[in-house]
């Protein structure tokens, strides 16, 4: 009977009680388990029935693992492993030679095959994953986590998910892991380090460059330049007390900050070589010890301070020696930009709008090579500026920008100087060479002017005009004569044969209006003046009044002449439809004076029959005030009083702020419509300020729950309590711009606005010296940020300034709300 061939799988995992596990530091060991049922167990059963030599290898107990675990000492459970192994093999090697079972099957066979696949793991597998993942350990500087141990951790949970969980071939990947991660290990660890200092490095220099590099260029006196120095000493020391060696720190200055710095002012088309050299003698001139020891004296391996430092003067020379021999080129380039761009301001807007395009260029050319920010989407300050010069045909004013610009950029100074020498001759003769024939646009410009001038000084003429302006053009001086002869003409009455006359006539106009003033404050029946009313008054109301009609009538009067000299060239003709036309014009406006002042003086009678005959004081009235809180009827009667203290305050101007980007919500105006506010004198001096604003709290106080206000008092309390509010506020104001309510603000349905000429929103000058400081250090890094980048809500005392108040956030309009509630203070009654 032939033998039947068993096939025995799963051997590799005879031994169910031992699993592989990671301990810390890459030590592998194993763990041993309540040892169960296993496929050998399995197995044997099965071929107990076919050979009794299985059935016999299918016996074999249950491996005691029990009892190393127990114990709890892995040297026994690892010896009980082996034993087993021993035991299981001599049985198995009978089934091999019996050919009832493979070699490869026996359980040591397993374990030196697994093993091997562990180790080659280790060795190639594992190690090249490492290396592959070493550049991580220079990323994420800044985090705490422990980047080198979790690169392992997770290494190491890759090869034991390949691996399958073999306990076999994880021992042997054990055999070589360790040296493995050590090496590893250190070399991370040696590279982090390196990053770190590095990237520690370069954040110095970045601050350094942050905090000095704008500065020293700058500085243009010793004591500035002392007192930069002293900064610069002072950060160094501090660098060296986080633990950086001071001589690093000096490597770090001297290699990362102050040699690139010189550097970049000498390379470029634009090198500046005497900021350069400025800039060297300040740093060099630093004491680092404070006892001399300077920086420049220092020549040492990784800051050869001292050889550098004659190379970056050989440097500085060498561009001084370029600049001058590329002077004469740039200068006339320089004048070239200047004669395009006068020529262009010179010419104004045309209504040649290819002229204007290609003036506007040449004007922005020649600032931006002045060294003016070229422009582009984000900055087009320069575009605007050329607009302007060109609107305003302001060559004064280029020439002013254009010095400020040049002498500034050491690559063209003398350039510039070379230039600007010839700027007059160029000009001189551009203007003759224009003068000799005007162009028709420009000969009507110059028309225009003139006649302008003459209609505000009659007795101009064209030959002044002709002299000033250095015009040849005869046909241009033609069109002046005849200009001036024609507005002669047209002032023939005004300033002409007629002058003596129409000069009687205006002042019996003027006689005629005081006149009539006069009649309207005469009792009829006494033909003596009203109470109350005396020549003085009269004299005062005249002029208050009627500059406004004689104004009018002189414009009439000009108007009539000028078209009655078209009518007739005869003088007694025109005298004679001037006389006809001075008595319309004249009666016209005196019955309109008539009834304007009729108007006033009846307005006036009845302000004064419903005076009260007693002015209260503010003391008194806030008093009446307070005894009012509990009755409406005596609330409107103390409001009447209040109000007739009230003055009218002109409007202010409307600032013109059109805002960008503001994330705190769109930038309120201020300014327009201010309507009344209360003041004979000022609230911020008044004495009974302190008492006038607890009046108002406490009426705040109450109009806060209007539920109960309507139940005691009826449903008119919370409006009459706002305008109680409102009346106290507009005079007395706040303590604190905070306590202040937003802008057109409502309460009740009495809207709240307040003029800062006259209301205070600060208890004293030493409160808003305080908002005077915090808005300073604001505006300092306001500034400082892009447009777009600003936010509002990181300026809380300009934002509150423009929840408040409508103020834009623009020093100037700060600065003059701010003197408009400082000068109440300085106000004394």
């Amino acid at each position: 009977m032939a033998k039947e061939r068993v096939q025995v799988q799963g051997l590799g995992d005879v031994v169910p009680g031992i699993q592989p596990t990671i301990q810390r530091g890459g030590q592998y060991a194993v763990q041993v388990q309540r040892a169960g049922r296993n496929k050998l167990m399995d197995l044997a059963d099965a071929l107990g029935q076919v050979n009794p030599l299985l059935q016999e290898y299918g016996k074999i107990q249950k491996f005691q693992y029990e009892k190393g675990v127990e114990r709890g000492e892995m040297e026994a459970a690892t010896a009980d492993l082996e034993a087993s192994i021993e035991g299981l093999d001599a049985t198995g090697e009978k089934l091999v030679e019996q050919g009832l079972m493979p070699r490869s099957q026996l359980v040591g066979y397993q374990r030196a095959y697994r093993r091997r696949i562990g180790q080659r793991y280790a060795r190639k597998t594992y190690a090249s994953n490492l290396e592959t993942r070493m550049e991580e350990v220079t990323q994420n500087l800044d985090s705490d986590a422990d980047i080198i141990e979790n690169i392992l951790a997770e290494e190491r949970q890759k090869i034991t998910e390949q691996l399958g969980g073999s306990q076999f071939a994880m021992q042997g990947f054990g055999d070589y892991a360790d040296s493995i991660e050590n090496n590893f290990y250190n070399s991370a660890v040696k590279k982090r380090d390196k990053a770190t200092q590095e990237h520690m490095e370069s954040l110095v220099i970045e601050d350094l460059n942050r905090d000095f590099g704008g500065v020293l260029e700058a500085v243009d006196n010793p004591k500035d330049r002392a007192i930069l120095q002293n900064n610069i000493k002072s950060t160094l020391d501090s660098i060296v007390s986080d633990r950086i060696p001071r001589s690093r720190v000096v490597e770090l200055f001297w290699s990362g900050f102050a040699k690139p710095n010189i550097t970049n002012l000498l390379v470029g088309d634009k090198p500046q070589p005497d900021k350069a050299e400025k800039m060297l003698e300040s740093l060099l001139d630093i004491d680092l010890t404070g006892k001399g020891g300077k920086l420049g004296n220092i020549n040492r391996e990784g800051a050869f301070i001292r050889s550098n430092s004659i190379e970056l003067r050989n440097k500085i020379e060498a561009a001084r020696d370029k600049i001058e021999e590329d002077k004469d080129e740039v200068a006339e380039d320089i004048l070239t930009l200047w004669t395009l761009s006068s020529q262009a301001i010179t010419a104004g807007v045309t209504k040649d709008e290819v002229f204007n395009k290609q003036a506007e260029l040449s004007v922005i050319k020649n600032l931006v090579d002045a060294g003016y920010a070229p422009v582009t989407d984000k900055d087009d300050s320069t575009q605007l500026l050329a607009k302007e010069l060109i609107q305003s045909q302001d060559t004064t004013r280029l020439g002013r920008l254009l010095f400020s610009g040049y002498t500034a950029d050491d690559s063209k100074a003398e350039a510039y100087s070379t230039a600007s020498r010839k700027f007059t001759t160029v000009a001189k003769a551009r203007r003759e060479l224009e003068l000799l024939s005007v162009s028709k646009e420009e000969e009507t410009l110059i028309v225009n002017e003139f006649e302008s001038k003459v209609n505000n000084n009659p007795g101009y003429k064209a030959s002044t005009e002709i002299a000033t302006l250095g015009i040849k053009d005869p046909e241009v001086i033609q069109k002046l004569n005849q200009k001036e002869q024609e507005i002669a003409d047209q002032f023939w009455y005004i300033k002409g044969p007629a002058s003596q006359q129409a000069s009687n006539a205006e002042k019996t106009f003027t006689d005629s209006l005081k006149s009539e003033l006069k009649s309207l404050y005469i009792d009829p029946s006494t033909g003596k003046f009203l109470p109350g009313v005396s020549t003085g008054l009269i004299d005062n109301k005249f002029n208050q009044f009627s500059s406004e009609y004689i104004q009018r009538y002189q414009e009439r009067i000009k108007e009539e002449s000028k078209d009655i000299s078209f009518k007739t060239d005869n003088i007694d003709e025109r005298l004679s439809l001037m006389n006809t036309v001075e008595k319309e014009i004249k009666t016209s406006l005196i019955n309109s004076w008539k009834k304007s002042q009729d108007i006033e003086r009846k307005y006036e009678d009845q302000k004064r029959s419903v005076m009260i005959p007693t002015q209260k004081t503010g003391e008194e009235l806030i008093e009446e005030i307070v005894e009012a809180e509990a009755d409406l009827k005596a609330i409107d009667t103390a409001l009447a009083r209040m109000k007739r203290t009230v003055t009218t305050a002109p409007s202010m101007p409307s600032y013109p702020y059109a805002p960008t980007v503001v994330e705190a919500g769109p930038v309120i105006r201020f300014g327009a419509d201010i309507g009344t506010y209360a003041g004979d004198r000022l609230g911020a001096v008044a004495n009974e300020r302190l008492k006038a604003l607890d009046v108002a709290d406490r009426y705040e106080s109450k109009l806060s729950k209007p539920d109960v206000l309507i139940t005691e008092l009826g449903d008119k309390a919370p409006n009459k309590y706002a305008e109680v509010i409102y009346d106290i506020r507009r005079r007395y104001g706040y303590k604190r711009f905070e306590d202040a309510p937003d802008l057109n603000e409502k309460i009740a349905d009495v809207e709240f606005r307040f003029d800062p000429r006259v209301t205070p929103f600060v208890d004293s000058l030493n409160t808003l010296a305080s908002y005077d400081k915090a808005l300073e250090k604001e505006f300092e890094n306001y500034e400082k940020i892009p447009v777009e980048e600003r936010s509002m809500d990181d300026f809380p005392v300009i934002n509150l300034l423009n929840r408040k108040f409508g103020i834009p956030p623009e020093p100037n309009t700060i600065q003059d709300f701010m003197r408009m509630q400082r000068d109440q203070f300085k106000v004394r009654q």
